[in-house]
């Protein structure tokens, strides 16, 4: 274990643990309140996790998965009830641009997604390409919307009892 005083207050504001040399774990203190509020996770020297506690509550609000060095996934908590509700996936093009695939949200607040946007590569620009919604909360789809250059195409909606949207 280290703890350091990088900001040079005197007193320490990031804590590292160490296994087999190389680093586990991290814990910052970036707002120098005397409470942890980043948190890193590694394997094999590659971080594996990030944890943010914006707000200095005690819960993370950001979640930041990676895979093999690279960002693959997002969890936040964006309604403070101490669980995610917005979901982003990434992925890289061959270049190693980074872009949005897909977003999920949980918009009826249940702990689950029930709004799916999935996202292209088009001309160098992420657009969206469709949108799913359980917009009556029964755990299918009822609308479906598909996108074309951005700009929706046609909307499928398979409840009658949400017509008019």
């Amino acid at each position: 274990r280290r703890e350091l005083d990088e900001s040079g207050d005197g007193k320490p504001d990031a804590f590292e643990q160490y296994a087999a040399g190389r680093m586990i774990a991290r814990e910052v203190d970036r707002d120098a309140n005397g409470a942890r509020d980043a948190f890193y996770r590694f394997d094999a020297g590659s971080l594996l996790e990030e944890r943010h506690d914006a707000d200095g509550d005690g819960r993370t609000e950001l979640t930041i998965v990676y895979e093999n060095r690279v960002r693959v996934r997002t969890e936040e908590d964006q309604n403070k009830d101490g669980r995610p509700d917005v979901w982003t996936y990434y992925a890289r093009e061959a270049s190693g641009t980074e872009y949005v695939t897909r977003i999920e949200r949980d918009k009826g607040g249940e702990g689950k997604p029930d709004s799916f946007e999935t996202f292209a590569q088009q001309d160098g620009k992420t657009v969206l390409v469709r949108r799913e919604e359980d917009a009556n909360g029964d755990g299918t789809i009822d609308i479906t919307s598909v996108y074309e250059n951005g700009k929706l195409k046609t909307r499928e909606v398979s409840d009658p009892a949400l017509i008019p949207l």
